[in-house]
């Protein structure tokens, strides 16, 4: 018998998804489970019902559901994708959840009280991750709730939302409507019923009580209530009857404030549900809840079930031993005038730089723990998200003293991440300008003292270590710290000029301008003097100090492409400071390039566990296991990445260029999507650019006339973004375009070759390009030959950038009409550590021309 709703959503779905059979659905939805043929999985397609499609807008659900694509947590289904029928009609995918759901678990008989434990705590999780994000589900109940080996997962966050969201008409149905569009009667909280506008979070407590009761009872609390109807007034105006006495009394207790009529009688907030399970889980009464205090809350991606799912969960098995206590310092709150919240911030990333030097204990990175900066997260959560046991969180208040001075009055606390009790409370700690350290060489031995940790000779008396004894010129040095945060270098370069001044012995304050002038010595050659004169200065002041020996190494790297003496000034830096996650994973990636795979891998996995949440130390790890095309490991730590950061490109390009590695356009096409979608307007570095247009089809942002779209533009404005453009633009015949993109190679900033840059291959690519195209030939071919003489001197054939400059050389080549000198050069690109696959080949813009030479067929077909 024909079904016109399943040929309509086949047809819409293409060949990308097969529809296989129909689970059911009710009055909202139909639900059918498709095999997903990419990827060689089967998903959950979910189409919305005709007549409820026809009252909202398919684009705003649309982005509503995006929003809800963004919850990542091992106990939440995920959306994967939305899309609308050919015909208007919504629908959305989701993993297919192999097992009951909890509708069906309770046909099946009573649940043991352990068992319906584990199962409300998992919905609590669901539910704690999900309200942080701002999503409340508004329609929990157990047919959502679907268990998966021995979890509960929770499916359709976010689509009741999504529903009201895109609704096209005014609102005014009957409860009958309400309750299909924005719940279920038999769930739903009074104020959810009643259709308040204020209806929030709580609402969802109030449907976990109603589940939770059902669960220990066997039960609906209102059972009897045949309608609609009469279920909403049992909710306005009936008490449940109590639980049976073999309910716990704390958990019978916490189900009856969930199940209170007014909301602000119920508990708080889902974290509240997860602490007071704890204690009927363990025996012992719920713990008092340490609660933050902040109230701006930002929007943090959880960590929690992509680092499960990836066995990346922090669990401080670092060198210094898979015991060593964990703790994360959290930005410490500042309250107070504004020119004066450098001081919050420069007080934690000292406090953070000390307990770094302790050997027993595990440090979280600054760069992840900055993240929580004003989060509204409880340090539960965020303990499972860092995988720590200890949060250090702090509040700076700041007051006028008698002499109309500022002086700052610091309250730390330790908090410990199980249970969110207080470990320990300092006594506030008073700051005043003439005494700026006292706060962190206190606080933070307070903190070692607290944890348990036996300190080593020495490193008590390094805790009270001050950087300087001019208080001016810490002042400075913090307000510099500001500045470089907010990306103003040249502003801090002056104030930490007049530190040094202040006091000439200030070794870290030199390292500081040091790296501040490395960075610009990278485009700008008159920075160098500074540069070398600033790190001079610091190693003479202190030839022990981790971080100059740090920008020693990077200079090394960028400036100078000795990568081998570059390992050596890491792995010292590393032995000064084993800690530092960012030396780590720097180190980690010149192992890897210069031959010492094992190691460098290894050491690019444990800054994983030190700096999870870091966009550039996930980006490394993912690059090199491409670069290598171990592209299992590549694909498992991008899903990762992206998942992490979703906000970032990199995740995003990584997935690209790993499915394009594979041969799956596909996926290909999807994590393109994802990431335009993700970050709007993508930091794309010039490979991306290279690879890009190969994913992508006509009326997929790219026009079939080969206009470049404009949410893209060269990342940092390099000459190998211009030469990439120009490029795409030249075999789309838009002469005029192209050598506008190639004036800018041979003119913008870094176009100049130094023979000693790291990058100095790519480019002389760029400019080999820029020339080739626009017919300086001779030219052309003196900056392929240098090089291929830098890639000669550099003797790393593993190192990424020169074997990238390859790829760009190819097409020079065949842009002066040497097809034989490219052809040599990718098969030797193929031969090496690159990235690039056959499969890559057979999909490159670049090289289309070269699909009817036999010599590239057989390149492109060396992996069938």
């Amino acid at each position: 018998m024909r079904d016109p709703l399943r040929e309509r959503l086949q047809a819409s779905l293409g060949a990308a998804y097969t529809l296989e059979r129909e689970l059911g659905g009710g009055g909202m939805s139909r639900v059918f489970v498709a095999h997903d043929e990419a990827l060689g999985r089967d998903v959950v397609v979910k189409v919305l019902a005709p007549e409820l499609a026809a009252d909202i807008s398919a684009e705003r659900f649309a982005r509503e559901i995006r929003l809800a694509a963004g919850l990542q947590d091992p106990h939440i289904v995920p959306v994967l994708a939305a899309g609308v029928t050919a015909d208007g009609l919504p629908y959305y995918t989701m993993p297919f959840v192999r097992g009951a759901s909890l509708r069906q678990r309770l046909g099946d008989g009573a649940v043991p009280l352990a068992e319906a434990v584990g199962v409300l705590r998992d919905v609590a999780a669901a539910l704690e991750h999900a309200h942080a994000q701002g999503i409340v589900h508004r329609d929990v109940k157990p047919e959502n709730v679907l268990l998966s080996g021995r979890s509960a997962v929770v499916a359709d966050f976010g689509i009741a939302k999504a529903l009201q969201a895109s609704r096209t008409q005014a609102p005014g149905g009957t409860l009958t409507q309400i309750g299909t569009s924005l719940g279920t009667p038999a769930y739903m909280a009074p104020e959810q019923a009643a259709g308040d506008p204020a209806t929030d979070h709580r609402a969802d407590l109030y449907a976990w009580g109603v589940v939770a009761y059902e669960l220990l009872a066997g039960r609906h609390p209102f059972t009897g209530k045949t309608s609609p109807q009469a279920l909403m007034a049992a909710h306005f105006s009936e008490t449940p009857a109590p639980l049976p006495a073999s309910v716990p009394r704390p958990l019978a207790t916490l189900v009856a404030r969930c199940l209170a009529k007014e909301a602000a009688e119920r508990p708080a907030a889902a974290a509240d549900l997860l602490a007071a399970l704890d204690g009927v889980a363990t025996g012992e009464p719920p713990a008092s809840t340490a609660r933050r205090t902040r109230r701006v809350a930002v929007a943090v991606v959880s960590l929690v079930g992509v680092a499960s799912a990836a066995g990346l969960a922090l669990r401080a098995r670092t060198a210094r031993g898979a015991d060593a206590p964990s703790v994360a310092v959290l930005p410490f709150e500042h309250r107070g005038p504004a020119d004066q919240a450098f001081f919050a911030d420069g007080l934690t990333d000292a406090i953070t730089g000390k307990l770094v030097d302790v050997q027993g204990i595990t440090v979280i990175d600054r760069r992840s723990a900055s993240i929580y900066k004003a989060t509204t997260k409880g340090a539960t959560q965020i303990g499972r998200e860092l995988g720590v046991a200890y949060l250090l969180e702090g509040v700076v208040a700041w007051a006028r003293d008698s002499a109309g001075g500022w002086r700052a009055q610091v309250t730390p606390t330790l908090v410990r991440t199980r249970d969110a009790v207080a470990r320990w409370s300092g006594t506030p700690i008073v700051v005043t300008s003439s005494d700026p350290f006292r706060a962190e060489s206190e606080i933070a031995t307070r903190v070692v003292d607290a944890i348990g940790v036996a300190l080593r000779p020495g490193e008590r008396a390094a805790l009270s270590e001050m950087p300087t004894r001019v208080p001016e010129a810490y002042e400075l040095f913090l307000r510099a710290g500001a500045l470089v945060r907010a990306r103003r270098r040249a502003e801090a370069a002056v104030l930490l000029e007049r530190a040094t001044q202040l006091d000439p012995k200030f070794a870290l304050a030199f390292a500081e301008l040091a790296r501040i002038e490395e960075l610009r010595a990278r485009t700008d050659s008159a920075a160098l003097p500074r540069y070398e004169a600033a790190l001079r200065t610091a190693l003479a002041l202190d030839p022990n100090l981790a971080e100059a020996h740090f920008l020693r190494a990077e200079h090394l790297i960028f400036r100078e492409s000795r990568l081998v003496d570059a390992a050596r000034e890491l792995a010292r830096a590393h032995a000064l400071k084993p800690g530092d996650a960012e030396i780590l994973s720097e180190l980690g990636a010149v192992q890897v390039a210069t031959g010492q795979r094992d190691e460098g891998f290894a050491n690019l996995e444990r800054t994983a566990r030190l700096d999870p949440l870091d966009a550039r130390s996930n980006y490394l790890r993912v690059f090199f296991l491409w670069h290598f095309r171990r592209l299992d490991d590549a694909a498992r730590h991008a899903a990762r990445f992206a998942a992490v950061n979703p906000d970032d490109w990199g995740g995003h390009s990584a997935l690209m260029r790993v499915a394009l590695a594979r041969g799956d356009a596909a996926a290909a096409r999807r994590a393109l999507s994802d990431g335009l979608h993700a970050t709007g307007r993508p930091d794309a570095d010039a490979e991306d650019f290279w690879m890009v247009p190969a994913t992508m089809t006509p009326g997929f942002g790219w026009k079939r006339d080969g206009a470049w779209p404009g949410g893209f533009e060269p990342a940092g404005r390099t000459p190998l973004g211009f030469a990439a453009v120009g490029a795409w633009a030249r075999e789309h015949g838009q002469t005029a375009r192209a050598r506008a993109w190639f004036d800018s190679t041979l003119v913008a900033r870094g176009s100049m070759l130094d023979a000693r840059s790291l990058t100095v291959g790519e480019t002389a690519a760029a400019r080999a390009i820029a020339l080739a195209a626009t017919g300086r030939a001779a030219e052309a071919r003196r900056a392929i030959a240098l090089a291929d003489s830098a890639r000669r001197a550099l003797a790393l054939p593993d190192e990424p950038n020169a074997a990238a400059a390859q790829d760009y050389l190819a097409y020079a080549e065949l842009v002066l009409g040497d097809t034989a000198a490219t052809l040599a050069r990718l098969e030797r690109l193929l031969a090496v550590p690159s990235g690039r696959t056959p499969a890559m080949l057979r999909t490159m813009w670049p090289y289309r021309s070269l699909h009817g030479d036999p010599r590239f067929r057989r390149l492109a077909e060396m992996d069938r």
